[in-house]
């Protein structure tokens, strides 16, 4: 992002989406959704793509799933990376059920004044300004009154791309950190393109290059299981047409953190940590063969 203007690019998203038909549930404002969006849209002007909407289309339908999935399950926290603008802790609000955005603060100011400027009431939503690429978010997020020890439904979407590998995977760990028994963390990576289509990437990085996002990385969900692990997060099997695009759920992967990564803060993860893991597994092999035969 350029410093002290808010994000176009999720400007732009929330311009495609009001085109786009949305995922009903019994509970929630859609129309609070709609006004912020018509209200960002009005002032944007860009060429839509159409392969970015049909893109914009199954991505926004995925996280619609997630998030109404989640909460019908019986998930009363969920955290939004990224935010922008948003408006599922509007259009999917439900009693009961605590929304955390954390997104940087030009773009979070700018979606404030928005939403006071409509009269549109944020309710049990807690907006956490921070820079996506510092340490120390997890500290940020207990410190708003995110419970750790209660699980959460993480939506990462559209922020992998924006970020460099090795902020990506710092990020990775700080959610890790307040993760516990039945969080999931969704998340968009890059979209597996055949070998004679990479033009098509190579127009996405120069759209945003130009709104000053440049793109950081082309990591897809194929590519992302090392550093997934290494974050202690896992993938689950989701349909292959969904893996093409880049959309992944995981779970958390129950082991110790190595600094600098932040351990786990919840109490009944910590336990898992040390339950499920037992150091010197990965050599024991090696040692029996060695000393035994």
């Amino acid at each position: 992002m350029r410093e002290g203007r808010p994000s176009v690019t999720a400007r732009r998203v929330a311009a495609y989406r009001l085109g786009f038909e949305r995922l009903a549930a019994g509970f929630g404002d859609p129309s609070a959704d709609e006004r912020l969006a018509a209200d960002v849209a009005g002032a944007e002007t860009f060429e839509p793509g159409e392969r970015m909407l049909r893109y914009l289309r199954a991505r926004t339908a995925f996280f619609d799933r997630v998030v109404r999935n989640a909460i019908e399950r019986g998930v009363t926290q969920l955290l939004v990376v990224g935010a922008g603008y948003d408006g599922r802790s509007l259009r999917y609000a439900r009693a009961g059920v605590r929304w955390f955005e954390l997104d940087h603060p030009d773009t979070q100011s700018d979606k404030l004044a928005r939403l006071d400027r409509l009269g549109i009431a944020v309710g049990p939503i807690t907006f956490v300004g921070a820079d996506l690429r510092d340490a120390g978010l997890a500290r940020s997020l207990l410190a708003a009154g995110f419970e750790a020890g209660a699980p959460a439904q993480i939506i990462c979407e559209g922020v992998a791309v924006y970020l460099d590998p090795g902020v990506l995977e710092g990020l990775l760990n700080e959610l890790r950190a307040v993760a516990t028994p039945g969080t999931r963390l969704a998340l968009s990576a890059s979209v597996s393109l055949p070998a004679g289509d990479q033009g098509a990437r190579e127009r996405f990085a120069a759209s945003v290059e130009a709104a000053g996002e440049p793109a950081r990385n082309t990591l897809t969900a194929q590519s992302a299981g090392e550093l997934l692990s290494r974050a202690r997060w896992q993938a689950v099997e989701v349909p292959d047409r969904l893996k093409r695009l880049g959309f992944l759920v995981t779970v958390p992967i129950w082991r110790p953190a190595l600094p600098p990564a932040p351990a786990t803060r919840s109490r009944v993860g910590i336990y898992m940590d040390r339950t499920f893991h037992r150091n010197g597994t990965g050599t024991l092999a090696g040692h029996l063969e060695t000393t035994y035969g």
